[in-house]
């Protein structure tokens, strides 16, 4: 898992330095995962966050699933101004699943996240101080005229020079009103 980790991570920074990590609007790919939801106190997030992405690893692998790409945090960013932060934790899978039909397991959930107009920008450093980068992501999208929601997501790729996971590259989104 860490080697394709540090791969994709490879990838995706060479190609970040190539556009100079530059802060930009795309469309996010519609993406089946397997998804855990919670609310939080701002100040047992980390922990919180942090065991619900290892506990949905375990229950996909337990249950035959195959969590592929990229870990993603989702995060509604008017309730951390509130001190109880709404998130979830996504695993992207390969298996084929009818996110419409019943559930593959009483585990874990799974949906198809769908594809939404997004901004985006990189941050490299503590995971845990990326607000401030998407803060700043939200204004920018309104100074072009867009109209940024309140749910962002973090990408969270490794860092392919440092290999230390306390230092990764994080693709930040703003999702953006349509």
């Amino acid at each position: 898992m860490r080697t394709m980790a540090v791969v994709l991570a490879l990838v995706v920074t060479s190609l970040a330095l190539a556009q100079s990590l530059r802060t930009g609007t795309k469309t996010s790919a519609e993406t089946l995962v397997a998804y855990h939801a919670q609310a939080s106190a701002t100040a047992t997030l980390k922990d919180d966050v942090t065991a619900a992405f290892k506990a949905l690893w375990d229950a996909c692998q337990q249950n035959a699933f195959h969590p592929i790409g990229l870990p993603v945090l989702c995060l509604d960013l008017t309730s951390v101004e509130t001190g109880v932060a709404k998130w979830e934790v996504w695993w992207p899978l390969a298996d084929a699943v009818d996110p419409a039909g019943p559930p593959p397991t009483t585990q874990f959930k799974t949906k198809l996240a769908p594809a939404v107009p997004v901004a985006y920008a990189y941050y490299t450093g503590d995971p845990w101080q990326v607000g401030d980068t998407l803060l700043k992501l939200q204004a920018w999208a309104t100074n072009q005229g867009l109209a940024p929601s309140s749910r962002a997501r973090a990408f969270i790729y490794l860092d392919p020079i440092e290999r230390d996971d306390r230092n990764p590259v994080i693709e930040c989104q703003v999702e953006l009103e349509q």
